[in-house]
């Protein structure tokens, strides 16, 4: 009789995914961090590391940087809320713009939940925003917060790092 060993990865990502497929995780969002998912299998987060990778070799899981790990890695995006209405060329390029400040938001969320840093005023550069008088609406309504251009030319994250960091907007 032959005996085989598993890895405490490996019979943490066997377990894992079973809690996946149990519904323990919605299939259309992401998991916890590496720390609470320790926490809940008592295990190190260098463990769960490899469980992730595992899972991530397996085409199970997708890690996004900065932003967590999902879970269906072929789910994308998609766009929702259609109508008669709004099926328009207006309204799907307004539906664009709002989700690429929405996936700013929610990485700002992630962010501010960690530090508690607040968004008092926001500094932008680059002509993505600058050419973009609607974006510029959609990103200040969403953040709550005044936005200010950058008097910088330079490349966008050069452009609000260097106007933010003098103060100069």
């Amino acid at each position: 009789m032959t005996v085989y060993y598993k890895s405490k990865a490996v019979r943490l990502a066997e377990e894992l995914l079973k809690d996946i497929w149990h519904n323990r995780y919605p299939i259309d969002g992401y998991l916890p961090t590496e720390e609470e998912l320790a926490k809940r299998y008592g295990s190190s987060r260098m463990t769960i590391r490899k469980v992730l990778r595992l899972l991530e070799d397996d085409r199970v899981l997708v890690k996004i940087p900065n932003c967590g790990t999902r879970i269906n890695p072929d789910i994308r995006g998609g766009i929702t809320n259609l109508s008669e209405e709004n099926f328009t060329p207006e309204g799907l390029t307004y539906g664009v713009l709002y989700g690429m400040i929405k996936e700013l938001y929610d990485m700002y969320q992630i962010i501010y939940k960690a530090t508690g840093i607040e968004v008092n005023h926001l500094v932008a550069s680059g002509n993505g925003l600058r050419k973009n008088q609607v974006l510029q609406e959609i990103s200040s309504e969403m953040f709550g917060a005044e936005l200010s251009l950058a008097i910088y030319q330079e490349e966008a994250a050069c452009g609000a790092a260097v106007s933010s960091a003098m103060g100069v907007v």
